[in-house]
């Protein structure tokens, strides 16, 4: 849920001593001691929390919009997860997003196991081979030195694309400067190709993990750069994700970041602040929220738009076979020359 009102959540009751540590440790909340940190709280995308006797003592005075959490009244038991389903309802009830409870674990960095390796690897098979034997969700529609484009996970609509690297790197932003010409050559490619089929502008989105890696479990930590359409991140977005423009994704190399683009020529919006709390997939909840999807619906793990991958791959079959469209012979026929063969196998029978 993206959180658009500005709260101060009380925490009262007998236990609310034994309480605040679980909320506190949510990715969404902050306890606060002070009113003077509730303007930075709310500035980095999370929202306030404090003990009722704390918010007595409060000064100045707060005057703003608060909700009481009645320990008492609201919790059956101090159990940890019971503590925290009732937070997230609670908080879900007043639209504020709690945010996940903080874990220590490290998530895989490495190769080994990883989803998107065995996609771009294939080891064993040519890209035309694989084309023909995996999921309709795993095939390679356009394919360079270094980058493959394939459908994107739980597809909200149409056109919804990833680009991702061949080799095993954390994010764009470490792969090596030789590379980013392609990058940018693949990137306008893709954007070419959907405005033509689609008339829409065309979004790229990456959370990029930086080279310590990624703590917790909230990607998949291969560079993945997610393409979509009708999706424009509006400027209260960014103003609420504090995103700067930038002149280069090399900027981003020491860390992790959130980063926007506009068309292939558009400028780099990033958030480079690791205090700025981002929700889950949270370019897909903007898009869900904006076209009026059910709730819940953004998260690919749970709802994959089986459907909507099959007739992304087929308007995409169709429009890259027509020679009118992408005529045999050249650069780009060459990198979507795999996934054209093999559709002609897979899509006969249509």
């Amino acid at each position: 849920m993206i959180t658009r009102r500005k709260s101060l959540i009380i925490v009262s009751g007998k236990n609310q001593f034994k309480v605040m540590p679980i909320l506190a440790n949510h990715e969404g909340l902050v306890e606060i001691k002070d009113s003077s940190e509730i303007e930075n709280i709310w500035r980095h995308n999370k929202t306030p929390i404090i003990k009722m006797r704390s918010f007595q003592k409060l000064s100045p005075s707060y005057a703003g919009d608060v909700i009481v959490f009645n320990t008492d009244e609201l919790l059956p038991s101090l159990e940890q997860n019971v503590v925290t389903d009732v937070i997230t309802k609670l908080c879900y009830g007043f639209k504020i997003e709690p945010g996940e409870f903080k874990v220590k674990n490290t998530a895989n960095n490495s190769s080994d196991g990883c989803l998107f390796c065995e996609i771009t690897k294939h080891p064993g098979m040519s890209t035309y081979e694989h084309n023909l034997k995996c999921k309709t969700v795993d095939m390679i529609i356009y394919e360079s030195e270094h980058f493959v484009v394939v459908p994107g996970l739980g597809p909200l609509a149409p056109g919804y694309l990833m680009i991702m690297t061949k080799d095993h790197y954390l994010s764009l932003a470490q792969i090596p400067v030789s590379w980013l010409p392609e990058y940018y050559t693949v990137e306008e490619d893709v954007a070419d190709i959907l405005t033509k089929m689609y008339h829409l502008p065309v979004a790229f989105y990456e959370h990029g993990t930086g080279p310590n890696g990624a703590v917790g479990l909230k990607s998949i930590v291969h560079m993945h750069i997610h393409v979509m359409l009708d999706a424009p991140l509006k400027e209260d977005y960014k103003k609420m994700f504090c995103m700067e423009k930038i002149r280069s994704i090399t900027s981003l190399r020491p860390i992790s970041y959130f980063t926007y683009k506009l068309s292939s020529h558009g400028d780099l919006w990033a958030t480079t602040d690791p205090d700025v709390y981002l929700q889950r997939q949270v370019h897909r909840q903007i898009y869900a929220e904006e076209h009026n999807l059910a709730f819940g619906q953004f998260n690919w793990r749970k709802v994959a738009f089986e459907d909507q991958t099959e007739t992304n791959v087929w308007q995409l079959y169709s429009y890259l076979s027509s020679p009118d469209n992408v005529a045999p012979g050249t650069g780009r026929y060459e990198s979507c020359e795999a996934f054209i063969k093999a559709g002609k196998e897979r899509f006969k029978t249509f």
